[in-house]
């Protein structure tokens, strides 16, 4: 019986060429939480950017695995917290400066609200690098500048680079290299996520089931790239959208329609019909093992 369903919001729940995700999706989550079952968001994302993609509906984020595993919440308390280490930004920035045609992006949370929102900073650039970036990630950096990291409480954090795909992956080898006590895992192409090395959105979901009181086998999970990856070889019940990365769909279970057609609210849609009986749920919608 499945009691929880964790969902990846970039390319899963929300397209990425959509501004939110679709009525459909919250009516889902809705109808979901009617039946008994639990939702949540496992996302890169922060909170702010996630209550944004469901309309500013907060209760659609009142429990969920995000920051990529940097941040639980249950029940609107926040449960775990892991923010990245100042002294590790420093370093990696200085390491990104060597880099070219990439930059470090940091999610600027602390003191901002709905009325104030937060922002991206990003650093080392020059006005000509930041707007070169820029060209193929309209709309992802903010204007600001720095050159400093500043000493406050960061939690999503990311590397951009504009370059072809093989330069792409070479940086990260560069860069873990070069910084060992970071990891970078890449939900979409040019972009990778920093966490602290060994943790991932999968370090979140065990803390989160925990504090809930329930097992693996009583989640269903979806996804859809490589920072899905540690949830879906840990969930038995993980589900990647047709729309997936190569290795994100051979390494769920299930499989189920794209993100452009509505898949994981189809998905949730069936489980609240079946009273969360996964099978039942997939019959309906013509998957299977």
């Amino acid at each position: 019986m499945i009691r929880l369903v964790l969902a990846d919001m970039d390319e899963t729940l929300k397209p990425m060429s959509s501004d939110a995700v679709s009525p459909r999706t919250v009516d889902a989550i809705e109808g979901l939480r009617a039946s008994g079952i639990e939702f949540g968001p496992a996302s890169g994302r922060s909170r702010f950017d996630l209550v944004n993609f469901f309309h500013g509906d907060e209760s659609c984020v009142s429990t969920g695995v995000i920051s990529g595993g940097k941040r639980v919440f249950l029940d609107d308390v926040l449960v775990l917290d892991r923010p990245m280490s100042h002294e590790t930004l420093v370093r990696l920035c200085d390491i990104i400066a060597d880099e070219p045609d990439t930059v470090m992006s940091l999610y600027d949370e602390e003191g901002h609200s709905a009325d104030n929102p937060p922002e991206w900073l990003v650093a080392p650039t020059t006005d000509e690098e930041l707007h070169d970036i820029q060209t193929g990630y309209t709309g992802i950096c903010a204007d600001a500048a720095i050159m400093e990291i500043p000493d406050r409480t960061f939690h999503v954090v990311g590397l951009m680079n504009a370059e072809s795909p093989d330069r792409f992956a070479a940086m990260r080898t560069r860069v873990e290299a070069a910084c060992p006590d970071i990891e970078l895992v890449s939900p979409i192409p040019g972009w990778y996520d920093v966490n602290p090395r060994g943790w991932s959105k999968a370090n979140g979901f065990e803390f989160l089931i925990k504090q809930i009181g329930i097992s693996p086998e009583e989640v269903v999970f979806i996804g859809d790239s490589e920072n899905d990856l540690t949830m879906m070889n840990l969930v038995p019940n993980s589900a990647c959208v047709a729309n997936g990365t190569e290795s994100a769909l051979a390494a769920a279970h299930y499989h189920i329609p794209s993100a452009e057609q509505d898949g994981p609210a189809q998905l949730m849609e069936a489980l609240s019909a079946t009273g969360g009986h996964l099978r039942e749920a997939l019959a309906r919608l013509g998957t299977s093992d």
